[in-house]
């Protein structure tokens, strides 16, 4: 919703979504904190469950997806906000990386909830964590068909 915003906005609205962004990464810093802090409550209280080590590492995975993505959006938003009408900046919030990594987090959020709600042992924890990311992979290939149609042949890889 905020890359959209920037990408579609006046420049007034773009400076808005600018001031926006400025607060989701202490929000998104807390509230993967907390989760890791009450993730590691249950294992102190209740011992290590296979389910609860998978999800924990999944909560790191999904930490480092949003930074992955998060540090080239912290630098296409300053941009947008002191220069919102380059062609520049609208070519770096159209990058594929932004979409790739929201559905792909999303997907592994999925698997949590799976893992909390059916408890499986080891296996059955990885093979849901690993059926999330092959779905959220799926999801992400639209995404990268557009991508690579709009900027020629090369993949996404190519353009980093």
């Amino acid at each position: 919703m905020l890359v959209r915003g920037l990408r579609r906005g006046s420049p007034e609205q773009i400076r808005v979504w600018a001031d926006v962004y400025r607060v989701l990464p202490a929000l998104g810093g807390g509230s993967l904190g907390l989760t890791l802090l009450t993730g590691l409550y249950l294992l102190a209280v209740d011992g290590p469950q296979p389910w609860m080590v998978v999800a924990l590492v999944t909560v790191v995975l999904i930490g480092v997806l949003g930074a992955w993505s998060g540090i080239r959006l912290r630098d296409a938003v300053r941009a947008a906000a002191a220069q919102p009408a380059s062609t520049d900046v609208q070519r770096a919030l159209r990058e594929w990386r932004f979409p790739v990594s929201n559905r792909l987090r999303i997907a592994l959020l999925v698997g949590i909830l799976a893992l909390m709600v059916f408890r499986p042992d080891l296996v059955g924890s990885i093979a849901a964590i690993s059926v999330a990311i092959g779905l959220g992979v799926i999801w992400c290939i639209p995404v990268l068909d557009r991508s690579s149609r709009a900027s020629g042949a090369s993949s996404p890889r190519d353009r980093g």
